[in-house]
């Protein structure tokens, strides 16, 4: 996931407020006596708040939503009425701390900035108003953002079940919509190596929405589903060498998404050497997220 393609662009979306610019926001941030973070920013001057290409966020507790995840399929943006300008009037009308700006929420359940205790920076926590509970998910939006994922809705997946050969056929058709949900499918394939083959082939599609489903998909693959760890190691070098941006940039992400969680010694050389040939990679959001990896590299 990257800044670039993580709007939806709907048309009809009700959280797609009118637009802001950066002299704004500025002014926004000094009426709330905080600073957004800078990805945030970034996001917003691109759109000022909507749906998102990702519906999902990986918890270790169990949520409303599920026993390992939270929905969170749209960013608020800056401005009353669906944007986050209504937290005050929110966080009174359900008793949650003075402090936290809402980025996502429907009234039982919250996702937040929590400024708290900082300024600038702030982590990103989860509250369930019926449960009276909260618990902290991302050090910081960046890190939040890393770790976002396509989920496929269980009801649906049992409902929408392809073999190999059926999304073989699928895949040559000219359905984009369908094309794009057998490609969303693919995350529950055990198959990984022919799973990132046709991700990789589909990413060069002629439709828009299969190119960026399939790499959408790839970065959620490399980012939280890979359990053999030599195998995502060849992959995120193979894909940090690629020619297309956006699969670098995915590649970039699920490498700090691992570098946060914790990468085993023996990988770790590896993994330098990558970061070494991204920071001076020529697309800035592939450096910036190499950039963010090696800091993280740095202090572990």
């Amino acid at each position: 996931m990257t800044i670039i393609d993580i709007w939806t662009g709907e048309s009809s979306d009700p959280f797609k407020l009118k637009p802001i610019n950066s002299a704004e926001i500025k002014h926004v941030e000094l009426d709330l006596g905080v600073e957004l973070p800078e990805t945030y920013k970034q996001l917003i001057l691109k759109q000022n708040g909507g749906y998102i290409t990702y519906n999902s966020y990986p918890t270790k507790k169990p949520t409303a939503w599920s026993e390992d995840h939270i929905q969170f399929d749209y960013i608020l943006g800056i401005g009353n009425e669906e944007g986050i300008l209504d937290s005050e009037l929110l966080i009174k009308e359900w008793d949650l701390p003075k402090g936290l700006i809402l980025i996502n929420g429907d009234g039982h359940t919250w996702v937040a900035l929590d400024y708290r205790k900082k300024k600038k920076n702030p982590p990103v926590i989860y509250f369930d108003t019926e449960e009276n509970t909260s618990f902290k998910l991302a050090k910081n939006f960046d890190v939040f953002l890393s770790k976002l994922y396509i989920g496929t809705d269980e009801a649906e997946a049992e409902l929408e079940e392809w073999t190999k050969e059926e999304a073989e056929a699928i895949f040559k058709g000219s359905d984009e919509d369908l094309i794009s949900s057998v490609i969303i499918s693919l995350q529950s394939n055990d198959d990984l190596d022919w799973v990132v083959s046709k991700l990789k082939s589909l990413a060069t599609h002629k439709s828009n929405l299969v190119r960026e489903t399939a790499v959408a998909v790839l970065g959620t693959v490399l980012g939280n589903f890979p359990d053999n760890e030599e195998w995502l190691m060849k992959q995120l070098e193979e894909f940090s060498r690629h020619e297309d941006d956006l699969i670098r940039r995915e590649t970039a992400e699920a490498m700090l998404n691992h570098v946060m969680n914790g990468i085993k010694e023996e990988f770790v050389f590896r993994y330098n050497n990558i970061i070494e040939m991204l920071v001076s990679d020529r697309d800035e959001d592939v450096r910036e997220l190499a950039e963010h990896a090696k800091e993280e590299m740095d202090v572990r």
